[in-house]
């Protein structure tokens, strides 16, 4: 995951662990996108007024389960945002310390590019919600008419001490999420979910040089000393 002012980056593989009996381990998805254009709150029709009455103290609950209907019923230039789930927001709310609202900070993208590919996309056929092909081994992501992609960590230093307040959808640890669709799919609804946490790489092992024999010389070997001839009688 790469971040900059604007825009984030993500690339790399997914495997299929929980039926490694089923799925060989070369199944995998390769993921590869950019978001950009980045927004903040200000601009989302589900944290402001009149859809919410108290910008700071929200109702969580209409925020996550009435969003989505009622920004498609509304005629806005407001940004379809943010995304609440599986009661995270209000569980965020309730931490010492947490923002008010609970998605102040969050960041939201317009525009995203990219593919998920490879031969686990059979897998992904398996799963998805739609009528989809599994020999359709890329999908081009897709977030028309869809909520925006969110990303937020309170410490992009630390991801490990940072907090993301359920913005990835599956905790409170800092990430990113968005639902999609893929360009090659005919599709009413989205097919998928990306749901990231934020980890700090592990840097890797610094490779110490095998040090070379010192060369020493041959030790000198003391003479044998001659014995001392006997007198003759």
């Amino acid at each position: 995951v790469d971040i900059s002012s604007n825009k984030v980056t993500v690339k790399g593989y997914v495997y299929q662990f929980k039926k490694a009996s089923k799925y060989e381990l070369q199944e995998k998805i390769l993921i590869d996108f950019t978001l950009s254009n980045k927004e903040s709150i200000d601009e989302c029709f589900c944290a402001q007024e009149p859809f919410v009455d108290d910008f700071q103290d929200p109702n969580y609950k209409k925020v996550q389960n009435q969003c989505d209907s009622a920004y498609k019923k509304a005629q806005t230039d407001s940004l379809f945002c943010p995304k609440c789930e599986d009661d995270l927001c209000e569980t965020a709310s309730k931490q010492q310390g947490s923002p008010a609202p609970i998605y102040n900070g969050w960041n939201f993208y317009t525009n995203i590019k990219g593919t998920i590919s490879g031969s686990g996309m059979s897998v992904f056929g398996e799963k998805a919600t739609g009528d989809i092909t599994p020999d359709d081994f890329v999908c081009t992501l897709d977030i028309t008419g869809l909520p925006l992609p969110q990303m937020y960590c309170s410490n992009t230093n630390d991801y490990y001490s940072g907090f993301g307040y359920g913005v990835n959808g599956k905790n409170l640890n800092c990430g990113l999420s968005f639902w999609f669709t893929c360009e090659e799919y005919d599709t009413s609804f989205h097919v998928g979910d990306v749901n990231v946490d934020f980890t700090a790489c592990t840097p890797a092992p610094t490779l110490f040089p095998t040090p070379k024999p010192i060369k020493t010389s041959k030790p000198t070997r003391a003479p044998t000393p001659e014995p001392t001839p006997r007198p003759t009688q």
